[in-house]
């Protein structure tokens, strides 16, 4: 028999403790690597996918040459270089090549009417609307979201090709339409926005990792006919039919969130849950609980094999039957990364297990990294596929370590088999609860900074609450399992008992530590050169155990790293001696955010017309990436919604110091009966023992070398409406003036500018630019430099562009060019040095 080649060097550096001629990074892992650092690489350096393919097929060629001359290890590394060129050419050709006609061609950022015909690719999910909340201006609606590909666009009389994927919304509910249905639509259409403030995540990027490159909202059922049925056998229509007929049979055994939470663990539908239930569990640090993933499809297929090697088959086809049922649970469960992955892994185990061999745990990790990165190159760049392969990786190389470190002992296995049963099930049973604890540990520790990164959030319960949480996880998931098979039997009830007290509990003790005091809290984040150095220094130690000079490399670094994550945004904190003063672009609302030297945040105002949650979100976002924990100073110009309704979530995620409004701002008595925002807003700022301070004309704020001045109302305000009573503030800091407006108008602005006139730098346009504040006369009054409009795409800011342009000032608008950032005290123009988020302004 011929001698086996020797292993091309890259596949051979590290090996297996078990096995000194095994790989401990086999030819999948390799690969896998190569291929990420190839789509990373096209990300950031973008040479075009022709460059990539000719570059890969020449490493191929220098491959082949340096095979046949025998320079074994010089040929792995350029066959490892081809990969990774080859997977840049791929990253590519998904993330850049679109066809001539796609639709996203014609869209723009801002809202136009459109009529397109497309194929139904993903049926509709339906997402019921969210209970009442005085804090939203524009009450939600339920929608149904699906996937169409466009075929045809009108363009005026007639009808032109066209192409692409994207999401419809369609206010209400459309069941009648299903995946392969040919649809006429009318909807409004626009591209999705880009990231509008520092640290915000960049949706409209991910939304073309997945080749969507515009959105569509349609206004009504009525505006969706269906011009043609798809068929019956369809591949993608049999699978939301089987997805709905399998939840449809865990829904009618169980009922409330208790169904809705099995549904979700099973099938991945979360969009049956309550947004406060969603929550409880990404705060306590469970969110992988309903996300179906490698645990999940592990617990399926257990439960499967463990039926039936109860004696119903025999083993190979028992082991068999396993993988198809793996296989179709990874298709109805949507097919994301994490099922992937897990399906994979699981199908190779069985695979490994009929032909009497070793599972190469690490082979199988980079197999499914393979295929997941094939499918969708942009998967590499998504928080949910690095967490999950991440876990994945830590619990292999935890599993290894305690397989090391647990030798089996022949005298205490003939002890252990001697002893009670009691004994031995309540040893078992520790053993398991000391690994798993053990576990969990280590994965979140390796995690945290990822998670920290992506959702600034740390949760210590997650701890303790696994070990409750996984005996009710496999109950749920083999209860909702055991529904759907044996429940068209009549052996259903005990089942469904079983699953709805796991369900419940599991509810129950969530929504518990979400309400413990210490349970999680909120960050800001390292920066992503100390993320990066983390696991490079939890790779060293990994591979380098056995190395005394690179473990104790490892040891002495391990705290010196993590000493050094917060301490250089401090260093710079010192440093800074200019006075950053932020227009945040939260839509139709209004957010500024104001950082003298030395420390502190004094922020004005804080909501949007639209979503409370999306305007947190980007307020968070930005005082995060600033490394901030704390609100000092909140100051709110009056009681319109679209001012103050992102406070409740920011109060959740940072502490505030004061609060600051005018006389007017509230009611002056407290009706119990009284539900609405602004008294909801002081009862939530009051539980949470934020003081509030009435403010009026003349008073003054200091933050540090910061001062501020109040400009309106008087302590009596004015007799108009809440707009005529906006709070007015005027910022002084290194010979520059920032003035801030609110939604200023009619009585107050005419009582504004009678006062002398206040000469600055800076100004907030009244009333988001609106007509009706008065722009010439404002202009005349302030002399601005920089006029920001603090609004949407669609409000109208022509006119006071003009009267502002016309005083010789510039127009800057959020909308369009994301946040406006201003440093006081700067060496530049009229000592302010001005950015904009946007290198490049949006078109409206």
């Amino acid at each position: 028999m011929p001698n086996a080649a020797p292993l091309p060097r890259p596949l051979a550096l590290l090996r297996d403790r078990r096995d000194a001629a095994a790989p401990v990074l086999p030819s999948m892992v390799v690969a896998a690597v190569a291929m990420a650092v190839g789509v990373g690489s096209d990300r950031v350096l973008g040479p075009g996918a022709g460059v990539w393919l000719i570059a890969a097929v020449l490493l191929l060629l220098i491959w082949r040459w340096l095979l046949a001359t025998a320079h074994t290890a010089l040929a792995a590394w350029a066959l490892v270089a081809a990969i990774a060129a080859a997977a840049g050419g791929w990253g590519d050709l998904c993330w850049s090549r679109f066809g001539h006609h796609e639709l996203g061609r014609y869209a723009s950022y801002g809202v136009e009417p459109v009529a397109i015909e497309g194929l139904v690719v993903e049926g509709p999910v339906l997402r019921p609307a969210g209970p009442p909340s005085p804090y939203r201006a524009i009450p939600e609606n339920d929608l149904s979201t699906l996937t169409v590909a466009v075929s045809r666009l009108r363009d005026g009389a007639g009808w032109v090709d066209a192409s692409g994927l994207c999401s419809l919304t369609i206010d209400g509910s459309v069941e009648s339409i299903a995946a392969g249905d040919r649809l006429r639509v009318f909807a409004q259409l626009r591209r999705p926005l880009p990231p509008m403030n520092p640290g915000q995540q960049d949706t409209a990027g991910e939304a073309r990792g997945h080749r969507r490159l515009c959105l569509l909202r349609a206004e009504s059922a009525e505006c969706v006919s269906v011009l043609g049925s798809g068929s019956l056998f369809g591949v993608q229509r049999t699978v939301e039919a089987a997805r709905g007929w399998l939840s449809g049979a865990v829904r009618q055994s169980l009922s409330g969130q208790e169904a809705e939470l099995t549904a979700a663990m099973l099938f991945g539908q979360l969009e049956g849950l309550s947004d406060e239930t969603t929550d409880a569990f990404r705060r306590v640090g469970l969110m992988h609980v309903l996300v179906v993933s490698g645990l999940h499809t592990g617990i399926v297929a257990s439960v499967v094999l463990l039926g039936l090697r109860l004696g119903l088959a025999r083993r190979a086809w028992s082991i068999a039957l396993v993988m198809a049922v793996v296989a179709a649970y990874a298709v109805v469960a949507g097919g994301r990364p994490p099922v992937v992955r897990a399906a994979v892994f699981a199908e190779l185990f069985c695979v490994a297990a009929l032909l009497g061999r070793p599972l190469l745990s690490w082979s199988a990790l980079g197999a499914a990294a393979l295929i997941v990165m094939v499918i969708n190159p942009s998967e590499l760049f998504r928080v949910g596929t690095q967490l999950s392969f991440l876990t994945a990786a830590v619990l292999l190389a935890f599993g290894q370590a305690i397989v090391r470190r647990e030798p089996i002992d022949p005298l205490d296995r003939l002890l252990a088999s001697v002893r009670p049963w009691p004994v031995r099930g309540v040893h078992a049973i520790g053993r398991w609860g000391w690994r798993l604890l053990a576990a969990t540990l280590v994965v979140q520790m390796i995690a945290a900074p990822l998670v920290l990164s992506s959702f600034h959030l740390v949760s210590p319960a997650a701890l303790p609450l696994t070990l409750l949480a996984m005996p009710l996880v496999v109950a749920c998931i083999g209860g909702g399992l055991g529904l759907v098979l044996l429940g068209p039997l009549g052996l259903g009830a005990p089942l469904a008992w079983l699953c709805d007290h796991a369900a419940w509990t599991l509810l129950w003790a969530t929504g518990v530590a979400q309400r413990t005091p210490g349970s999680h809290f909120w960050s800001p984040a390292p920066y992503g050169w100390w993320i990066a150095g983390f696991y490079g220094l939890v790779a060293l130690a990994y591979f380098g155990r056995r190395s005394p000079g690179l473990v104790r490399l490892t040891v002495w670094g391990a705290p010196v790293w993590l000493a050094a994550a917060f301490l250089p945004a401090a260093w710079q904190e010192t440093l800074r001696d200019e006075t950053e003063v932020a227009f945040l672009s939260v839509g139709h609302g209004a957010c500024v955010v104001v950082r003298p030297p030395g420390g502190g945040v004094l922020m004005y105002d804080a909501g949007a017309l639209s979503s409370p949650e999306g305007a947190a979100e980007a307020i968070a976002a930005y005082l995060w990436s600033r490394g901030e924990r704390r609100i000092d100073v909140l100051v709110l110009s009056h009681a319109d919604i679209d001012h103050f309704n992102a406070v409740p979530e920011l109060a959740e995620r940072f502490s505030i110091g004061a609060t600051l409004v005018s006389s007017v701002m509230f009611p002056r008595w407290d009706d119990p009966t009284d539900a609405s925002a602004p008294v909801e807003l002081r009862r939530l700022l009051k539980s949470r023992g934020v003081p509030i301070r009435t403010v009026e004309l003349g008073e003054q704020i200091k933050i540090g070398p910061l001062t501020g001045e109040l400009l309106h109302p008087t302590a009596l305000g004015v007799i108009d409406t809440d707009n005529a009573n906006s709070v007015v503030l005027g910022l002084e800091y290194g010979g520059a003036r920032v003035l801030l407006t609110g939604d200023l108008e009619g009585a107050g602005m005419r009582q504004v500018v009678a006062q002398e006139k206040y000469d600055c730098t800076v100004v907030m346009t009244p009333h988001h630019g609106s007509p009706r504040s008065d722009p010439p006369g404002f202009c005349a009054w302030c002399s601005p430099e920089v006029a920001v409009v603090s609004g949407s795409l669609a409000d109208p800011i022509d006119e006071v562009s003009a009267s502002y342009h016309a005083g010789g000032a510039e127009v800057l608008s959020t909308a369009q060019v994301g946040a406006a950032l201003f440093y006081l005290g700067s060496e530049d123009r009229l000592g302010v040095r001005q950015e904009t988020f946007l290198p490049t302004p949006l078109a409206r």
